[in-house]
């Protein structure tokens, strides 16, 4: 897990491996990438997970740097 700050953000990115099938969860495994982007002010805090889910089926995600 590697976090890095940004004027007024603090960002980390993170990973997650799961089952491909989940009826077979020791089969084939993917990895799965998210970025948390929380206010500096608020990082320090425990605050509820919002999922923002980009692309779809045959289209990427971008992954936003800088």
């Amino acid at each position: 897990m590697t976090s890095y700050r940004q004027p007024g953000v603090v960002l980390t990115d993170r990973y997650f491996t799961v089952p491909l099938d989940h009826t077979d969860p020791g089969g084939e495994q993917l990895e799965l990438y998210g970025r948390e982007v929380v206010a500096a002010s608020r990082a320090a805090d425990e605050l509820p997970w919002l999922v923002y889910l980009e692309g779809g089926p045959g289209h990427g995600a971008r992954r936003f740097t800088g």
